[in-house]
C-alpha cells in the first residue's frame, strides 16, 4: 500500500505495484535486499503480492465466494446420540498450506 522513501509515504496504484512485483522477480535479489534497495515496506511488498496473485486466479470480487466454510453444527451430544451414552468423536483437519496444520479432536 503506502512506503516510505526518505521519510515521505508513497501511495501506488495497482499498474504501480504490478510494475514494482515485476522488477522483484527480474532482480534475483530477497525481497528484504530489494525492499531496502527500493525503500519500500516488505510488508506491503507481501500483501500487493498476495493480493495481486488473488485477483488473477479468483474472479471479480463481487462474484468471489466467502472464504469461511459453513460446518453446520459440528458434533452432538451425547444425549442425542441413538445409542444411549455412546460419545460422538469429532475431528477437524485444517490445511493453511506451507506444512501448517490445525487439527482438533473432540470427544
Amino acid at each position: 500500500m503506502a512506503s516510505k522513501a526518505a521519510g515521505i509515504r508513497i501511495r501506488r496504484s495497482e499498474s504501480q505495484w504490478r510494475e514494482v512485483l515485476s522488477r522483484l522477480e527480474r532482480s534475483d535479489l530477497s525481497v528484504a535486499a530489494f525492499c531496502e534497495r527500493e525503500g519500500i515496506s516488505a510488508a506491503s511488498v507481501y500483501r500487493w503480492r498476495g493480493l495481486l496473485v488473488d485477483s488473477r486466479l479468483a474472479p471479480a470480487a463481487s462474484s468471489r465466494k466467502s472464504p469461511f466454510v459453513d460446518l453446520g453444527v459440528v458434533g452432538a451430544s451425547a444425549a442425542s446420540s441413538p445409542i444411549s451414552g455412546a460419545s460422538l468423536r469429532t475431528e477437524i483437519r485444517l490445511d493453511l498450506g506451507g506444512g501448517l496444520v490445525i487439527h482438533v479432536v473432540r470427544g
